[in-house]
């Protein structure tokens, strides 16, 4: 497996405006990158759920990448009053505990009281899962990516944070012979109203990751057709022995 970890997101903050958004990401080698945007796409929309038109001048979500990015560096834009934003991207994170916060953005390295005061932590994870995005998962519970769809409306003065368990895992198929690598993760979370300033409570969405030291290898193999014949030979004989106890069994009574 590659020696990075890819981070694939899709998150939407319905009651904060994306200047107000600051993704950060923190790990425990010391790696500390602050309000990234070079990896990731903030899209306003608006309470009624209208992204920005596109160049043939139809709403959609999945916009030109450099359209949001040209529209947040002019301050006075009047998409950015649109109370609404769209998180999109893959991060790059070594394999190790790390921590994905949404946060208001700060001013010279400090948060704003005010900003403190009206953000609000509401949103929907559309999607979240780590590696590669075009291996299909499969799980047996039919539980794959526990976060997907996960939505969250915030009490006032608020904080969310997630605990994933990230798992190196394969799927090797024998036929095909090949072998896909990704992760799976498990998740649990909780919900904790704070009061803004004690202890440095922001807040926030909290996003707490911890890959595991072992791996999950799937290996899909159809069984040999040997086996097949006997099971069928199994079933056949089966048949022919209940079929003589009935017979013996109605000539019993007959009698």
């Amino acid at each position: 497996m590659s020696v990075d970890m890819p981070v694939n997101i899709n998150i939407d903050f319905p009651r904060v405006s994306c200047n107000q958004l600051s993704v950060d990401l923190l790990d425990i080698s010391g790696t500390q990158r602050f309000n990234l945007t070079a990896e990731i796409v903030k899209t306003p929309f608006s309470q009624a759920g209208a992204f920005p038109k596109d160049r043939n001048g139809a709403f959609n979500s999945k916009q030109d990448k450099g359209l949001p990015h040209q529209l947040l560096k002019d301050p006075f834009s009047p998409l950015l009053d649109q109370k609404g934003c769209r998180v999109e991207g893959t991060l790059l994170t070594r394999k190790v505990s790390g921590l994905l916060v949404f946060a208001p953005k700060r001013k010279n390295e400090r948060y704003l009281v005010y900003d403190l005061f009206k953000f609000d932590v509401t949103h929907k994870i559309n999607y979240l899962n780590f590696g590669n995005k075009s291996v299909e998962r499969f799980s047996r519970k039919g539980v794959v990516q526990p976060l997907d769809g996960k939505e969250y409306t915030s009490k006032q003065f608020s904080k969310i944070k997630y605990f994933l368990k990230v798992v190196p895992t394969t799927y090797s198929f024998i036929k095909a012979k090949k072998k896909a690598t990704t992760f799976e993760y498990s998740a649990q979370w909780n919900y904790q109203n704070i009061n803004i300033g004690l202890n440095g409570a922001i807040p926030g969405v909290f996003i707490q990751f911890d890959p595991y030291p072992i791996q999950i290898d799937n290996v899909f193999q159809r069984p040999p057709f040997v086996h097949f014949i006997v099971k069928l030979c199994g079933m056949v004989g089966g048949t022919f022995v209940v079929m003589s106890f009935l017979d013996g069994l109605v000539s019993y009574y007959a009698l």
